[in-house]
């Protein structure tokens, strides 16, 4: 009888421990789960992601090529949000500057070609004739590309840019174009390098320092050359938590474009 006691014994105490160990193994995956659900989107999602996210809620209306950014952009997401996004906002972009609607349909033909001489701001000028390039000769606009003063700011990433669209448009001696195009890149990326030092990078995250900094490095994705993976991590360092760069659409989309062309996707 005592054998059949001390055997019921070790088999209700070997029951306890089990139900204990399920009890703490059960509480310890309940915990973990409720911590997985509590992680930020951010990192669940990936920058990218995130950012895109802030972009398709926003109601405010896009300016400053934010919308050319967004096409470009989803060059590599092949995100029908996106799509249908910049398509929505185009008319609202391009205002009463038709002249631009040739950097989203390049067979689009602006009616008053001559106009575009009249243009006041040398940056739009040389951008609204550089997409129309076939119309002008090549000294027209070497009058402009010469006149703007290079510098670390936004007339040299402009310029830049208006270079590529030329090259794109496969206007005049290519060879020129390429030769312009490498010597601005090269003056860009020193002063890129030079601003993402680390004695700079508490600088680096303030609104219009990394405007400049992530245009820079958009623009010299979009003419063709590597963007350098440092230029990535500087920019993402400055993210905020909803996904956007100081909750500003172009300095947004600027950096969502170095991102995705430095990583050739949109994860």
């Amino acid at each position: 009888m005592k054998l059949v006691e001390k055997g019921i014994f070790w088999v209700i105490l070997a029951l306890i421990i089990i139900l204990i160990i399920g009890f703490f193994t059960f509480s310890g995956l309940k915990r973990r789960i409720e911590i997985s659900t509590q992680i930020p989107l951010i990192e669940k999602e990936g920058q990218v992601q995130k950012g895109i996210n802030f972009l398709l809620k926003t109601d405010e209306k896009f300016g400053g090529g934010t919308t050319f950014l967004v096409k470009e952009i989803n060059k590599f997401c092949r995100d029908e949000r996106l799509e249908k996004l910049w398509k929505e906002k185009l008319d609202e972009d391009i205002s009463d500057r038709k002249f631009l609607y040739r950097l989203y349909d390049p067979v689009y033909q602006y009616s008053d070609i001559p106009d575009l001489e009249n243009i006041t701001d040398l940056n739009t000028r040389l951008i609204a004739k550089a997409a129309y390039c076939e119309m002008f000769v090549y000294e027209d606009i070497l009058k402009d590309i010469n006149t703007i003063k290079k510098d670390n700011a936004y007339n040299s990433s402009h310029l830049l840019l208006a270079l590529a669209i030329i090259k794109e448009r496969g206007c005049y001696d290519l060879s020129i174009i390429d030769t312009l195009i490498k010597e601005l890149v090269e003056d860009l990326i020193i002063i890129q390098n030079n601003e993402g030092k680390s004695e700079n990078l508490s600088h680096l995250c303030i609104p219009l320092s990394l405007d400049i900094y992530a245009e820079r490095a958009a623009i010299i994705g979009y003419a063709g050359y590597p963007i350098e993976e440092v230029w990535v991590k500087n920019i993402i360092r400055c993210q905020a938590e909803n996904g956007s760069w100081f909750d500003n659409l172009h300095t947004t989309t600027l950096a969502l474009l170095a991102i995705t062309q430095r990583n050739k996707n949109c994860e």
